[in-house]
């Protein structure tokens, strides 16, 4: 959000579930409520937007566990914010994205869509799930003029990874940094740090390969 103000935008849609609790920091910023596990949540943001040109779906959440030990009920919910929830919102943000001159999807994966990890059983697969959604709608969106791109990044230093110790994190800036240029670019698939890139690199080599390596997680 910060590199978005930091570049010029005149205004930036947030959202979070309790937007009465945010700070009212830049005028620029106008605070929207999202569950995205809530279909109405969902339909509510959509309707009070209707000047949006860019659209992030930036939101998930990460239970961790084992698929064949977890709760159905968290991976569910996992499912259903990480993957469901963005679909419903890219379907319902559509008509309004392609008013815009530029409209733009810009979905936030992680670099484990290609290679699931054992302590991350439902956090992965719904990820992987969200990108094969969007490599089967990317051709009904480009035809109405939304360019869609996919990001894939790395372990990042935010509260989801706090109690972590994960090694080679990186700082939100950074990949924020990183995100809009490739956008800007027009770049469909972002790599943007240099985890994910290392990571990359070895799944378009043998896909088999990094699915070995994420098998030690």
């Amino acid at each position: 959000m910060q590199e978005l103000l930091d570049r010029g935008v005149n205004k930036v849609y947030a959202t979070c579930r309790q937007p009465e609790k945010q700070p009212q920091k830049d005028h620029r910023i106008q605070w929207r409520a999202l569950d995205l596990a809530c279909a109405d949540s969902i339909e509510s943001l959509a309707e009070s937007t209707n000047d949006a040109e860019w659209l992030f779906n930036n939101a998930a959440i990460n239970h961790r566990g084992h698929a064949l030990q977890s709760d159905q009920t968290l991976i569910h919910e996992e499912m259903a914010v990480n993957c469901l929830g963005p679909l419903r919102l890219m379907q319902l943000m559509r008509p309004r994205l392609t008013r815009a001159e530029h409209g733009r999807i810009i979905n936030i994966l992680s670099i484990c869509s290609f290679a699931g990890m054992p302590s991350l059983g439902g956090y992965c697969a719904s990820k992987a799930a969200l990108y094969s959604l969007c490599q089967s709608i990317a051709p009904a969106l480009n035809q109405g003029g939304i360019s869609l791109h996919n990001v894939f990044p790395g372990p990042i230093d935010t509260d989801m990874n706090a109690d972590q110790e994960i090694p080679n994190m990186v700082s939100p800036e950074s990949v924020a940094t990183h995100i809009i240029d490739a956008v800007l670019n027009n770049q469909s698939l972002i790599y943007p740090d240099p985890q994910s890139q290392h990571d990359a690199r070895i799944w378009l080599q043998d896909p088999l390969e990094l699915q070995k390596q994420y098998q030690r997680y």
